[in-house]
């Protein structure tokens, strides 16, 4: 069995392509990166890996999302890499700060993961595990939910014989903490993306239900997420978890701030444009 991880160098990405190079049951990870990572650089990319060991198992493929005449069309970059033995994991996304315009951060939100997606079931990937955000609903008042709801239904309409939609609210990213998480943080317990990455993994290993139909899981959010991440704890304990791990809104700082006030221009002025300080280029950053 391969995986592919779409935002692959995000908090989450790089962690899912750490366990994944981990599990056995995984002969290839395909990580896509929208920007070169030489070999000398992976280990500090994807912390964790070994060149000589898991490492091994991981391709790094550079890809272009935007498109247009002068580069390779995305489909052509990854068709080798994609068949029914392939698990595709999105973790694509990104903020208003990192993407600079809400218009530019539903490009990425939406079109970009609709473009792998549609590549992905064009070359019979079958299961399309497909990370949004708690809260993802296309009639939102928050653009920020409504563009995650939208991006559900696209893939959802795709029809992939098994699609899996994870919803986790505000996320312990370490370094890549966003600003409003880092708030979170102060007063509640926020969901490590380990977790979401190990729920994400054990979901995967679970063999595809054939139907006649296509089979939709999710969506799931903490309290599921803590569940499926650790087989076997009661479901007592996961309602405790999951309590803790946050009790208010995803939404309730990030999107009033971005969506009513944008970023302030001393905010946007301090962004550091340093493409290798934690891959703000590559704009994966779930």
């Amino acid at each position: 069995m391969k995986a592919i991880v779409f935002g692959s160098t995000g908090a989450l990405g790089r962690e899912l392509v750490v366990q994944l190079l981990e599990c056995k049951d995984f002969t290839q990870v395909i990580a896509v990166t929208r920007r070169e990572i030489p070999e000398s650089e992976r280990t500090r990319t994807f912390p964790g890996i070994t060149l000589k060991g898991t490492g091994q198992k991981l391709k790094v493929v550079q890809v272009n999302f935007e498109g247009g005449k002068e580069v390779v069309p995305l489909w052509l970059t990854l068709r080798d890499f994609l068949d029914s033995h392939t698990v595709a994991f999105c973790a694509l996304g990104t903020t208003v700060r990192e993407a600079r315009t809400a218009d530019a951060r539903r490009r990425v939100d939406v079109e970009y993961v609709d473009n792998v997606a549609m590549v992905c079931k064009q070359y019979y990937v079958e299961h399309f595990s497909l990370v949004t955000a708690k809260g993802a609903k296309t009639d939102s008042w928050f653009d920020y939910l409504a563009a995650k709801g939208d991006i559900e239904d696209r893939v959802t309409q795709l029809g992939f014989v098994r699609t899996t939609i994870w919803r986790p609210g505000a996320l312990e990213r370490h370094a890549l903490m966003r600003w409003y998480e880092s708030l979170l943080a102060l007063t509640v317990r926020l969901m490590p993306v380990a977790t979401l990455a190990e729920a994400l993994v054990n979901n995967a290993l679970t063999p595809i239900q054939r139907k006649e139909k296509p089979t939709l899981e999710g969506p799931f959010e903490e309290e599921d997420i803590w569940l499926i991440a650790h087989p076997g704890s009661s479901e007592a304990e996961a309602v405790e978890a999951s309590e803790q791990v946050e009790p208010v809104p995803f939404y309730s700082f990030q999107n009033l701030y971005s969506t009513f006030f944008g970023v302030p221009e001393k905010e946007m002025s301090s962004l550091k444009t340093d493409k290798t300080s934690q891959d703000k280029a590559d704009v994966a950053l779930l």
